[in-house]
């Protein structure tokens, strides 16, 4: 029996690229929207203690940049993964107008349904080809390389005098 996986690469690999952007555009939109609501929930009066005590330290800092900087807040926050979340349910959280999150929401979510159409049926089928493990390890140890020099040394005998 195929797992899922490969019933989805299957699908994704028949599908023209048209539908696949229709497909990711309408995931962005859905999942922007659901983010939003989710933060504009947040000035519900049964929440609003719990509100009052998680919007200060770093949150009240994002809070006043999302509310400063408005749909542009929103557009820039698409290249960075996760981020994109977090600004749209703080933009949600401080009441954007939505006409104002609407215009930097879209203007974000239709270059990122190109990417995603193009490289995510590339990023699937080489995590579902066998290649997944191969690419970490590599990546880890790059990683490792990269930033040994910041871990600790093995004392093995007494340090050199430094002049």
């Amino acid at each position: 029996m195929p797992s899922i996986v490969d019933v989805m690469t299957a699908a994704l690999a028949d599908l023209p690229f048209w539908a696949l952007y229709a497909a990711m555009l309408g995931w962005a939109l859905a999942r922007g929207t659901f983010f939003y609501a989710v933060g504009s929930a947040t000035h519900h009066p049964r929440l609003a203690p719990l509100t009052a005590r998680f919007t200060t330290g770093p949150i009240g800092t994002a809070l006043t940049r999302v509310e400063s900087g408005g749909a542009r807040a929103v557009t820039g926050t698409y290249v960075v993964p996760g981020l994109a979340a977090a600004t749209q349910v703080v933009a949600g959280m401080v009441g954007m107008d939505r006409r104002r999150y609407a215009v930097g929401f879209v203007a974000a979510a239709a270059p990122w349904a190109v990417v995603e159409a193009l490289a995510g049926n590339v990023v699937l089928t080489v995590l579902t080809s066998g290649w997944a493990w191969t690419l970490l390890a590599v990546a880890g140890g790059a990683l490792v390389v990269r930033h040994s020099h910041r871990l600790p040394r093995l004392a093995l005998g007494p340090r050199p005098a430094t002049a």
